[in-house]
């Protein structure tokens, strides 16, 4: 039986271009999409495996920042989006929304596949701007991999990255 109501969307996906103005149905288009976008870079597999993670860790992110958000408001308390929730947050995903962002092992997914480790996450991060999002803890001689809010993806050297995050 279909329904005649409309999936109500976060606030959030219009403002954010790796969602592409929410006007695409499947996660894994966009994707595929906004890959051959980036500069430099003509196929999805160009991009290296660890920036796909943080590109899909990212839309997962912020889909839960704003709901724990607009739900604390509803209550009339402030949000404090943090790791436990955001693990719940991810285990709750239907199998249909993994297999469309083609993720076999979610949690695989929360780790660096270049220093095994899990990435670091700024559960305080805003839902705009070129704030740092998540990142890399060790990452591979002496670089790391980040991603901002607004969804730019770079690779920099340690202290590079220390001076983005003392900011």
């Amino acid at each position: 039986m279909k329904s005649d109501r409309r999936e109500e969307r976060p606030k959030w996906i219009g403002t954010r271009p790796w969602r592409l103005g929410g006007l695409l149905g499947s996660s894994a288009l966009w994707l595929v999409l906004l890959v051959g976008c980036q500069s430099g870079s003509d196929k999805a597999q160009d991009m290296p495996e660890t920036a796909m993670r943080l590109r899909k860790l990212l839309v997962f992110l912020g889909d839960y920042i704003e709901i724990t958000n607009k739900e604390a408001t509803n209550k009339g308390q402030v949000g404090r989006p943090n790791e436990k929730g955001f693990q719940a947050h991810l285990n709750g995903l239907s199998k249909e929304r993994l297999e469309a962002d083609q993720i076999t092992n979610l949690p695989e997914l929360l780790l660096s596949p270049r220093d095994g480790k899990p990435f670091i996450i700024n559960y305080s991060m805003p839902l705009g701007g070129p704030a740092p999002a998540i990142w890399e803890q060790t990452g591979v001689n002496g670089r790391r991999y980040l991603i901002l809010v607004n969804g730019k993806v770079e690779e920099l050297e340690n202290e590079r990255l220390e001076q983005i995050l003392k900011k």
